[in-house]
């Protein structure tokens, strides 16, 4: 389910001002929910900052996939992965 999240929601908008990689997106609840916290308070005018990706964990269940290509930001076929 975290893997259609960034695809349904952020892709459609994403930008890297927020300091966040597509890959990091993909791969981490806390990347994403920081993300739309940036988005709400700039879309909004409140102050913020670009997040630290690096403080931001990984999802445990996705720390098996392999790490794709920003460009590519397309859910991988689980299913050839055994999941």
């Amino acid at each position: 389910m975290a893997l259609i999240g960034f695809e349904r929601g952020i892709a459609r908008a994403y930008t890297d001002a927020y300091g966040l990689s597509i890959t990091k997106l993909r791969r981490s609840r806390e990347a994403r929910l920081a993300y739309h916290v940036a988005d709400y308070r700039s879309r909004v005018g409140l102050p913020w900052q670009p997040v630290d990706a690096a403080a931001l964990r990984d999802d445990r269940e996705l720390a098996i996939l392999p790490v794709r290509d920003d460009e590519d930001w397309r859910q991988p076929e689980l299913a050839a992965m055994g999941c």
